[in-house]
This record gives C-alpha cells, sequence and structure tokens, in this order.
C-alpha cells in the first residue's frame, strides 16, 4: 500500500504526458536499433567471429596477450606468434633432457612425481614437500614394501593423517 510520501505513477500518466514541444520527434525503433552506418562492414569485408578486430589485435599484440598466428611483413610467412619464445622453450626441454640422461628411470619417475630433487635443496624442507615425497613414495610397491604397509590406499591415509616420517626415512637411505 502506498504511504503518504509514495507518489504512484500509473500507466494512464505515462501515455497521457505531453511530449516538450521543441523536442525532435523520436525514431522509429528499427532505426534507433541498427548500427550507425560508419561503423557497419561493407558486406565483402565482413570480419568473422574467430577474427578480432585489427585494432583489438594490434593492441593485444602490443600488450603481449594476443598469441594467435601472425604474417610475417617482410616474407608474408605465416609465423607463430610464440616464434621468439620456441627458441626458449626449445632450449629449456633441451636442458631438461640433458638432466634427465643422468638420472635413474625410478629417479624420473619420483621427480614426475613432484619428489624430485630433494638433494638440490638448499636449507629445510617443508612440510608440503615431505607430504609431496611421501605420497608419492606410496605409490612405489618397492618403497611401500619398505615400510609396515602394504597396500597404497593405507599408505596414502597414513600420509593424510599427517604421519610422512616413515616414509621419508625409506626415501633418504
Amino acid at each position: 500500500p502506498p504511504t503518504p510520501s509514495t507518489t504512484v505513477i500509473t500507466a494512464a500518466d505515462v501515455t497521457t504526458a505531453e511530449a516538450p514541444t521543441d523536442a525532435p520527434p523520436a525514431p522509429p525503433v528499427e532505426t534507433a536499433l541498427a548500427p550507425p552506418a560508419s561503423v557497419a562492414a561493407p558486406a565483402s569485408v565482413a570480419p568473422t567471429a574467430s577474427t578480432p578486430p585489427e585494432g583489438l589485435a594490434a593492441l593485444g599484440r602490443e600488450l603481449g596477450y594476443y598469441s594467435g598466428p601472425r604474417m610475417d611483413e617482410e616474407t608474408g610467412e605465416v609465423a607463430s606468434a610464440d616464434a621468439v619464445k620456441e627458441g626458449a622453450f626449445t632450449e629449456t626441454w633441451g636442458k631438461r633432457l640433458e638432466k634427465a640422461s643422468t638420472m635413474t628411470p625410478d629417479q624420473i619417475i619420483m621427480a614426475a612425481r613432484g619428489a624430485g630433487n630433494s638433494n638440490l635443496r638448499e636449507g629445510p624442507e617443508s612440510d608440503s614437500s615431505k607430504k609431496r615425497r611421501a605420497l608419492a613414495g606410496c605409490r612405489d610397491s618397492g618403497l611401500r614394501k619398505q615400510t609396515s604397509f602394504s597396500e597404497e590406499k593405507a599408505c596414502t591415509a597414513a600420509v593424510f593423517g599427517g604421519n610422512v616420517d616413515f616414509m621419508i626415512q625409506v626415501l633418504d637411505k
């Protein structure tokens, strides 16, 4: 219910309201919803939904966000936007391959599970690192046999329960 300070406007009030006499007539709805003529592109050059507008693409490249393929202005060839980074990528993976060639298969698997390079650590090992190493050890049946756990599930439950020392001792042998 309206209060004394509330004004209620009804449909009759809106429809009978007079427009100012100096106001231009309102355009038809179709005209108001149509895009401006200066924005509409010719039908023969209409951009596709997957092609960003050139201004946006240029801005993205300038800011380092746009990583789509681009054309080399000198040769006309389409090149990866990350061509410069590919050299660094190849170099990084080359170093990783060189490092892996000095590791045993078991060390490679432990590293893939997030438990590698414990000998390169500086300072005390974090609780998260111990837990990660212990979980990786629980996945290895040979390491589990050196503990009191025969099943991976029980070993993992013990690690999640906060008991990591049993596996860390085995891993550090």
